[in-house]
Parts: C-alpha cells; structure tokens; sequence
C-alpha cells in the first residue's frame, strides 16, 4: 500500500531509508540547473540522492525573524526591514535593538527562540552531524559549544524569553522579535493567523553570523522522497516537476505581502541550506516520540541557564547522543 511520494521535512537516515534513490525509482536524472541541488546534496547517501526539491519554488521553509509592525511603530524603534535593506542588519545590530526594546519595555520579550539552540543551528551546527560518511557527536565540538554559551549569555541578558516559539505570546504584542518558519508568511497558512488578519505580521533575514553569513537554517527542509514500493515513480517525477515550480503560481495570492515575499527570496538565495535533525535522530533511534528527554539542552539557555554549567549539561545527555550516533550509523550501513 505504499504512495507514489512522500513528504520529507528533515534529512535524517531514518526517514531516508525509507525510500529508493530518485534516480532508479523514476529513471529520471535530477541533476539539472531545474532541481534544488543544495537539497540533493543534505539528502545524499552514498553517492545516491533519496529526496528532492524544486529550485524555483515559494514551497520551501527558511527561518527568519518575525516581528509586529506595531511594536516598531509605538517604541519608535528602527524598522528591521529598512536596516536590513540598508546592508546594516547584523547580529550587533540585533543585540543593539534588543537591549533597545529592555530599555523602553522592560517587561516584554525581546527575543522568542525556536527551540533554544537557535544560534547554535543559524550558523549551520548540531549536536549530531554527518561528516560525509558517518554520523558523529560533535557536542563537544568547540563551535558548538561556543553557539550554547552564546545562547546562555543572551538569557543572562534578558535578551532571550523564557518561551519558545510561542504564538500566543507574539499574538499578546509584548514581544520584538521571534524566530519563525517561513510557512507562517503564507496566507492560508494557520500558523500566526490572528497577527496575520490583523497586518500585524511582518519579517527580516535571520541576521549574519561573522563567518557563516551564507548559511541559511531552514525549520524543515522540504523535499519528496519515492518510497519503497511505490506504484508510478515514473508519473512522480512529473508531479514533482510541476506542482513545485515557482512560475505555476502567483507569489501575490501566496504570500501575505510583498515584503514577506522579498525576504523569502534572499533566504532563499543562501548558498548553504541547512536543517538541524538533531531531535528528528534522537527520537527515531529510540522510539520515544518526546525529544524534550533526550534533547533536554534545547530548554537550557530560555530557562536561565548559565555557561559555568553548560559543560555538565552536555555532559547528561552524552550518553543519549552517543546512542543516537550510533543507531544512525548502524543504518547508514544497511544502505547500499
């Protein structure tokens, strides 16, 4: 009873195994300029590719930053999007507008991570990663390490709320920015919909990083995959050709304005697209659909905590990624 495709949203070998390689289920090359090679490349095992995406699409999920116009307007603070579109906006900038916001609300929430290790994924890092030919534990890893203590010292700023991704708080206005999926930008989209009915949902580029500035995080990493069994793999390749292509819609009538537009574009045009699957491993490789017991360190900076104890923090859920680690690569050996 298997689909002809299915729907992939993170590059992890567990989901990937689940399907034949694209090109000799369909007998088509998708090598061209036409298809999202950035895509093919996080979804390639072995010299062979397992899941694919449109190049020109407006279906793809890059995180940004959201903020309510509002907000802006009422403390007089800078436009985001008219520093970014000036070439200013960076991360000082950033912090700088945060500290900003404290100053004029110090009650508000300057900044609503995703899952907590936000500056860890923005510069394209994570607690598991494939090196090319294996999954290895890089908490340790010194870039890694360095993005947490980040995360920890913008908590102990107040820069960084306790929340995480949480709508109804960006909803109550008492916030200046928040790290969102790109997909709530859409108009049918029921992510953000009251700030959305309201004109109140605007956005910016994730800021640069120094040295990773062309780096782009993606929430999901929307690609389809021909499962194993799969009737008319031949049929799909012409579904995937066309229903993604960004020329058989009008961005108008997909996007919620043309700013949000705008910026999906430039997050778009990053050279390095990456998604972070770290709890997509640690939830595969022990059956257990709650990250939050293995991936625990995501909670760790929102809720206060500090760089002095990051190290024995990491040092608790070791023994949980090195399980991970190595029920990935017990996989990755079953593939051909």
């Amino acid at each position: 009873n298997s689909p002809d495709i299915i729907r992939m949203y993170t590059n992890d070998p567990f989901r990937m195994y689940l399907c034949d390689d694209v090109e000799s289920a369909t007998g088509f090359d998708f090598k061209g300029d036409i298809w999202d090679q950035r895509v093919s490349k996080a979804y390639t095992i072995k010299g062979k590719t397992y899941a694919v995406h449109y190049n020109n699409t407006l279906f793809q999920q890059p995180k940004m930053f959201m903020y309510r116009r509002s907000t802006i307007e009422n403390l007089k603070m800078e436009d985001p999007y008219a520093v970014w579109k000036s070439g200013k906006w960076t991360w000082d900038k950033f912090i700088e507008m945060c500290k900003n916001y404290l100053q004029k609300n110090p009650n508000g929430n300057a900044w609503i991570s995703y899952n907590g290790v936000d500056y860890m994924s923005f510069s394209g890092r994570q607690l598991i990663e494939f090196d090319g030919t294996k999954y290895v534990n890089h908490q340790d890893d010194q870039e890694v390490v360095k993005a947490l203590q980040t995360m920890c010292n913008l908590s102990a700023q107040g820069i960084l709320s306790r929340a995480m991704r949480d709508q109804k708080v960006y909803q109550q206005g008492n916030v200046l920015f928040m790290t969102f999926n790109s997909i709530a930008l859409r108009r049918t989209n029921s992510n953000l919909m009251e700030a959305k009915s309201e004109d109140e949902l605007y956005c910016v580029p994730i800021p640069t990083i120094p040295g990773r500035e062309n780096v782009q995080e993606y929430s999901e990493l929307e690609a389809s995959g021909i499962p194993k069994g799969a009737k008319n793999p031949a049929a799909a390749y012409y579904y995937l050709r066309y229903f993604y292509d960004a020329d058989n819609y009008n961005p108008d009538e997909v996007f919620i304005n043309k700013q949000a537009y705008d910026v999906y574009k430039a997050c778009r045009s990053k050279s390095q697209v990456f998604c972070n699957y770290d709890s997509y491993i640690l939830v595969s490789s022990t059956g257990s659909e709650d990250s939050s017991a293995y991936y625990g360190i995501s909670s760790y900076a929102p809720h206060g905590g500090s760089v002095a104890q990051l190290k024995p923090e990491l040092d608790k859920i070791k023994p949980n990624i090195d399980l991970a680690t190595k029920k990935a690569n017990e996989l990755l050996a079953k593939f051909k």
